[in-house]
């Protein structure tokens, strides 16, 4: 509904009143005449279907033990304007584009000539509706044609603004006077045909208040709107038909003649001009009006705001006042909004727009972690949380999480805005316990997201989910917080969603500990275990008695949330015992973001399960890592924060049949004689095999690299200081990240002895090895340092000195050199049909892979393994979707799946072809067409089939690699 808005000269004879105020039987005008546009928003109608997904890749681990995170979920949802699921809009939208989520201004004359375009495009503006006299000069032939050209390329869409039944004096038009609605419609009529616009808005298509005076006064309106609808869709169905409308609900028609429902029949869009000033209403009122006209309509309603206080007062509102406008109107359903006017608003506005609060998908992923941390303390969602500096709802919060998933999901980095929705009104909800998988998750976050876009509102619940109909808001948003934080402390994408009844939430226990008690009791526990070599049957938490099986939850749970600098109380759960321990680790540091990984599917296990893991499934370390030891390893991890408030950068694990034993070191350290003897064993692997080894065998000791760059260091040192004494092995964690950045050259003797120095400095304050060292050559890399150690030291014991210098290149040239393609191989690195090598997508994804690559075979696997571990499998036939949409559907058949493992080795320089053949399938028992990629290293071609968990690069396990048919090999794959 709109109220009439007043010209930008004010006339200080003329009364302004509110439109049914106006009720001259001669249409003469007693209000001020201003232009308004209106936009009406519908609901959509939302409809999701889940899928059965066929999928191959997902291990599935015996029942007690810990698993990865994985996660499928389909959503959908109903026809209920508040959910979402894949969305179709069953309303007729302008062809060009929808109108759900409008952010549009007025433009008058003046306005087109003075608009600023680059703060049309700063704010977000989708929509302009420019004054298009008919008579009045300038005439729309000479607006439109400048304000087209000013826009040009902007994709902003023009609404081509036409007063109807108030003429160039200011007089009321008869509605049905022929000659008026002919003359009217011929201009419609030119405009649509001859000018590049997106819609027609029709203002003053009304009466002054007295409609109810006129037989059939409701009648002509809706009939003269439809033949503008009708007239504009037989030139240019795309273009829409929008009209600025009075906001006085049920009194409207009787008034005004503007029947919501009958006009919403031939309209793409109504905008009610919902002007709070000019009716000495409020915000509560804007939020009512807006959900009358919303039930009233069958198209999107966008409503018009006042950008002043009123067409008697034209100070300009405040960007907070209209922004809680532009809030109250969403609330009632509003599908965006439409502002009076550019000349009028507030330029801060623009600049608040401009400056649009961003998130990075750090900051939202932390949030995550308070949130989830939140939920499961207190068994519902906070009501706000802060992201960065920013506090945030927990609606907007839920488009953050889902943009956040999707973007993780495709490797996209970029920051993610924050939007303004309007609450879930009705959430509901039906599910079972159980996992949602990623393919289904990926969905369902594409879904909300697109709907809360699109429309600016919140779903209630997402529909038709694997678990049951409804999956209710609030379930939504601690879904997505536990995705984002197992990302956030794992570094790994979930591979699904452990969930249950929201109104289950919390509920079951009424003990809960802090973590400073948690702390206090793992210390215990560690203190246990190194004197008695055994774990306790329990400990006291607080004044609590819990088991050992208990306590490993409350352990790992307390690691979690002290890495997301969480400190909420944490629940005591009821867990079945292990029933079964077993082990196969060596000795050696388990890293930080290793055990955070291990925590996050203990804690996800058990708290979906209620079981006990009876061991973490391959770690670093080996294939099994026991319950006992896994109770040790965070009671250790607990304890060194608890005593030094630092968290610990690895853990130091061994075997559990080894605990209490003597570690196998030398108490007074090796002799230099020893170290020699070990660098020239390691000199002599990496140039034997360019590359270096795992560990050194030091007596009974195997020492890690880490560990012997730190011993070379102080070696180096000593030496150089004329001291031989024996030096001691020290636990180091393992660089992080190593990287480098030089130029081949000398350093001399002085240089190389100073960033020994630096380096020890650096692991002794630090606890792991350094990613890089600065040197006068550029940045050495962890490796190329340990190689350079390993000569100096080794030139020591040939030569009883220290050399004059060291002759450094970069570590890619020091591994081995890898063959240049044959020129017959030159096609499988060629884009082909549905092979898109050279898209950017690809390239980035290629790169981000095999960053850490140092050989043609480590680039094969890290590609295949991540098709293979990424992408579900899903039944259809041919080719249908290529690598690029196989990578953003995150699912495909053997044809796409090979498409995609081809199309990133391709861009990792590794010629890559396809195999066809017909092969038995030893799960199914079934013979099926199938193909596979194969890609090219060192002189052979490797099987690449991606489909099944199941097999390795080289490997096939899936299906009987001894009875197929073959059928083909190709560059580029026919079908």
């Amino acid at each position: 509904m709109l109220l009439l808005l007043a010209v930008v000269m004010l006339a200080s004879s003329i009364t302004y009143a509110t439109p049914n105020q106006s009720d001259s039987d001669n249409f003469t005008n007693t209000t001020n005449i201003s232009e308004i546009a209106e936009n009406t928003t519908i609901p959509i109608t939302i409809q999701n279907t889940t899928t059965t997904v066929v999928n191959d890749t997902g291990t599935n681990q015996q029942e007690n033990q810990t698993s990865e995170l994985t996660n499928n979920t389909q959503n959908s949802s109903s026809q209920n304007s508040n959910q979402t699921d894949t969305i179709q809009n069953c309303t007729a939208a302008a062809a060009d584009g929808t109108y759900n989520n409008v952010h549009g201004l007025w433009l008058n004359v003046d306005d087109v000539n003075n608009v600023d375009v680059n703060e049309l495009i700063s704010a977000g503006i989708t929509d302009v509706f420019v004054k298009a006299n008919r008579i009045s000069y300038p005439t729309y032939q000479n607006v439109l044609t400048i304000i087209i050209n000013k826009l040009q390329g902007t994709e902003i869409r023009i609404h081509a603004w036409i007063t109807c039944f108030v003429d160039a004096n200011g007089n009321w038009v008869d509605p049905k006077d022929s000659n008026t609605t002919d003359a009217l419609v011929k201009a419609v009529k030119d405009i649509t045909t001859n000018y590049n616009i997106a819609g027609i808005h029709l203002d003053y298509v009304r009466y002054p208040g007295t409609a109810y005076k006129h037989s059939g006064g409701t009648e002509a309106i809706t009939s003269f709107v439809q033949r503008v609808y009708n007239t504009v869709k037989s030139i240019k169905a795309k273009v829409a038909v929008s009209a600025a409308l009075m906001p006085e609900g049920a009194a409207n028609a009787y008034y005004y003649g503007q029947d919501y429902v009958q006009l919403s029949n031939y309209l793409d869009f109504l905008v009610p001009m919902i002007y709070e000033g000019n009716y000495n209403e409020d915000n509560d009122w804007i939020t009512s009006a807006t959900a009358y006209i919303v039930s009233h309509s069958t198209k999107p309603v966008v409503a018009g705001l006042q950008t002043y206080k009123s067409d008697s007062n034209l100070v300009a509102l405040s960007v907070k006042e209209i922004n809680q406008d532009i809030q109250s109107a969403l609330s009632g359903g509003s599908s965006g909004f439409a502002l009076f006017r550019y000349g009028w608003l507030d330029k801060n506005f623009f600049d608040q727009i401009s400056q649009d609060t961003t998130f990075t998908v750090d900051q939202i992923k932390a949030s995550a972690s308070v949130v989830r941390s939140y939920v499961e303390s207190n068994g519902r969602l906070p009501n706000s949380v802060l992201v960065g500096s920013t506090e945030v709802t927990m609606h907007q919060f839920l488009e953050l999480l889902v943009t956040a998933t999707v973007q993780i999901n495709n490797g996209v980095t970029g920051s993610i805005p924050l939007g303004t929705f309007s609450a879930p009104t009705n959430p509901s909800e039906n599910i079972r316990a159980g996992n949602i998988l990623k393919v289904e998750y990926l969905k369902i976050a594409n879904d909300v997201k697109n709907y809360m876009d699109s429309s600016g509102k919140t779903p209630d619940f997402a529909y038709q989910t694997s678990l049951g109909t409804y999956l209710r808001f609030e379930n939504l948003v601690y879904m997505y917080s536990m995705i984002l934080d197992y990302y956030n402390t794992s570094g790994n994408k979930a591979h699904f969603a452990v969930m249950k009844p929201w109104n289950s939430i919390g509920t079951g226990t009424t003990v809960k500990f802090t973590v400073d008690q948690i702390k206090a009791s793992a210390s215990v526990v560690r203190s246990y275990v190194e004197s008695n070599g055994r774990l306790p049957n329990s400990v006291l938490v607080g004044s609590t008695e819990v088991t050992m099986h208990q306590f490993l939850e409350l352990l790992v749970t307390a690691t979690v949330q002290i890495n997301n600098g969480v400190t909420g109380s944490i629940p005591l759960g009821t867990f079945s015992a292990p029933t079964n321990p077993s082990e196969n680790i060596r000795a050696g540091n388990i890293l930080k973001v290793e055990y955070l990984k291990i925590a996050n599917d203990v804690k996800n296990y058990m708290d979906s399960s209620g079981k006990t893991p009876d061991f973490a499934y391959q770690t670093s370390l080996g294939t099994y890592l026991r319950f006992e030891n896994l109770v040790y390893m965070y009671s250790m991890i607990l304890d060194y924060y608890n005593t030094s408030g630092n968290k610990a950068h690895f853990a130091v694990m061994k075997p559990w049949n080894s605990i209490g034993t003597s570690p196998p070191t030398s108490s007074n350290g090796y002799t230099i004689s020893e170290i020699v003897d070990a660098t020239g064993r390691v000199k002599n692997y990496v140039e034997t095999y360019h590359t270096l080894p795992n560990y050194v065998q030091m007596g009974s000791l195997q020492v890690s690299m880490s560990q012997f760059l730190h011993l070379l260091t102080k070696c180096t040192n000593q030496l150089n200081s004329g001291i031989t004494s024996p030096i001691v092995v020290t636990n180091v964690g393992v660089a992080t990240s190593p990287q480098e950045q030089m130029t081949s050259g000398n350093l001399d003797k002085t240089e190389y002895v100073d960033l020994a120095i630096r380096v020890k400095s650096f692991i002794d304050s630090n606890g792991i090895a350094p990613n890089y060292g600065s040197s006068s050559l550029g940045n050495l890399r962890f490796e190329s340092l340990l190689y350079l150690y390993s000569r100096v030291v080794a030139f020591y014991g040939e030569n009883q000195n220290l050399p004059n210098y060291a002759t450094m290149k970069p570590w890619s040239s020091v591994v081995a050199k890898e063959p240049s393609v044959p020129a017959e191989l030159q096609q499988y690195l060629q884009a082909t049909t549905n092979c898109q090598v050279n898209d950017p997508r690809i390239i980035a994804l290629a790169q981000s892979i095999t960053s850490g690559a140092t050989s043609s075979y480590q680039k094969a696997t890290l590609v295949y393994n991540w098709v293979r571990d990424n992408i579900n499998y899903s039944y259809y036939y041919n080719s249908q979707k290529g690598a690029v949409e196989t990578l953003t559907s995150g699912s495909a058949n053997c044809c796409d799946h090979s498409h995609l493992v081809v199309a990133l080795a391709r861009a990792a320089g590794l010629p890559a072809r396809y195999e066809h053949g017909y092969c038995y399938f030893t799960t199914s028992g079934n013979w099926y067409g199938h193909v596979w990629a194969q890609i090219y290293v060192n002189g052979q071609w490797y099987n690449a089939d991606a489909t099944s968990s199941r097999n390795l690069l080289g490997v096939i396990n899936n299906w009987n690699t001894n009875t197929w048919t073959y059928k083909g090999t190709y560059a580029s794959l026919p079908f």
